[in-house]
């Protein structure tokens, strides 16, 4: 589970400063918001089970951006088979409406990051034996790169509000030549 708190300055009136949660289980990718007492929960994406390591970001207006993966957890040689429907997927929610797609077939753990003056999304998302990044222009479509073959994991991304540079950090075990440890990357351009 993710737990995110947006900032006061994220929104006015009384859902300025409510917490916000993106998360998984049996009924598939689930968001809430903090209603004082608990959560109010709504179904983003129904579920078979697969989906799984939901992300959350809110723009400046506090609508929801959520990433998560489908494709049997990680963890073992014994389970179901992939599915033509391993991926990541992003959603969003606008006038109380979800919407959501795959927009790659790479099934690792990932990271969003949302520039909320252009309205530009980042993801990072492991895949085999790589680190790609993807970029969901304002106008809706999707670009990606493969940032680093490394075989790495558990990649965090941000955006530097005061450079506009992107900041990835990830996790290297061993082997592709370079020792273990934590890496970090910044994007060249602001």
């Amino acid at each position: 589970m993710l737990l995110r708190r947006e900032s006061s300055r994220c929104g006015s009136g009384p859902t300025g400063s409510l917490a916000r949660i993106a998360y998984w289980g049996d009924a598939g990718i689930s968001y809430g918001v903090f209603n004082g007492t608990g959560f109010a929960a709504e179904n983003v994406a129904r579920g078979d089970g697969f989906e799984w390591q939901p992300d959350l970001v809110l723009d400046a207006a506090n609508n929801p951006h959520i990433t998560w993966t489908h494709s049997p957890a990680p963890g073992g040689c014994v389970g179901p088979d992939p599915s033509a429907r391993d991926g990541t997927y992003y959603a969003t929610r606008s006038g109380g409406t979800w919407s959501s797609a795959r927009f790659t077939t790479d099934v690792g753990s990932n990271s969003v990051q949302l520039d909320g003056s252009t309205g530009v999304v980042d993801v990072v998302v492991v895949g085999d034996h790589r680190i790609d990044l993807f970029t969901r222009a304002a106008s809706g479509t999707w670009s990606g790169s493969t940032l680093t073959a490394l075989d790495a994991g558990g990649p965090t991304l941000r955006l530097d509000p005061s450079s506009g540079l992107l900041l990835v950090t990830f996790g290297v075990s061993s082997g592709g030549g370079v020792p273990a440890g934590v890496y970090v990357m910044t994007s060249t351009g602001g």
